[in-house]
């Protein structure tokens, strides 16, 4: 069924600048999401002889490390695959904002509560909140898992115990600045 659209529509400035900046996240986690992948795939790639050495050590090692690197490589790919999805939401927001139907308010001021909800008032449709709530927790986990699978590797090799502690601080000092996306605000009195 054709639908009517204003065709010199233009978003708002304040929606056409949180697009941008949604984008722009989007396409870098994408990137950076790939690279992670890449890494914990390549972990495995040049260890499978070292593996074998292993197999007589910690057997729950061995099995953490193994599950933590299948978990990054899924995780980094669900979140290329969400930040292709919500691109596209993206890419579409003019088109879906300027139709009659679709109640986008086109000038004065509006009351949101999120970048999110005000997407979804521009037509990023309703389940783009379930949407960046998935692509956030793959993206933070799949670090986390890939991080943690760097570090049980290192604990797997006969190095210092100076060292694996070292490599464990340095993990955990790498995902502290993660930690800062979490989206906890204060509640207002």
């Amino acid at each position: 069924m054709p639908t009517t659209i204003q065709i010199a529509y233009e978003l708002p400035r304040v929606v056409e600048s949180v697009r941008n900046g949604w984008i722009a996240t989007c396409q870098l986690a994408a990137l950076m999401s790939t690279i992670f992948a890449v890494v914990a795939t390549q972990i495995f790639v040049m260890s499978p002889e070292r593996l074998e050495r292993f197999q007589d050590k910690n057997q729950s090692t061995l099995t953490a490390f193994l599950a933590f690197g299948y978990l990054a490589i899924i995780l980094n790919c669900g979140t290329v695959l969400t930040s292709f999805l919500l691109v596209d939401r993206l890419g579409d927001l003019t088109f879906s904002s300027s139709t009659a139907e679709s109640g986008a308010p086109d000038n004065g001021q509006l009351i949101v509560n999120s970048t999110s909800h005000l997407m979804q008032l521009y037509g990023a449709g309703t389940s783009w909140s379930w949407m960046v709530l998935q692509w956030f927790i793959s993206q933070q986990a799949g670090v986390f898992c890939l991080l943690v699978q760097i570090t049980v590797f290192i604990w797997l090799h006969p190095v210092s115990l100076g060292v694996k502690v070292i490599t464990l601080l340095a993990a955990l000092f790498a995902f502290l600045p993660m930690l800062l996306l979490l989206p906890l605000k204060p509640r207002s009195k």
